[in-house]
């Protein structure tokens, strides 16, 4: 899985953030994007 630590800000609203909703840190979360499906792994969460 590849490493991208450059993303901060997630809205709820968001397909991404619509498929991490319900999830916690260390869950791998299946992700329908433009170019596929893509794996994201919950590394952290603030509020």
């Amino acid at each position: 899985m590849e490493e991208r630590a450059e993303l901060e800000v997630l809205t709820p609203g968001s397909p991404l953030g619509q498929a991490l909703m319900g999830n916690k840190v260390g869950d791998v979360v299946d992700f329908e994007a433009p170019g596929g499906v893509l794996k994201v792994e919950i590394v952290s969460i603030e509020a």
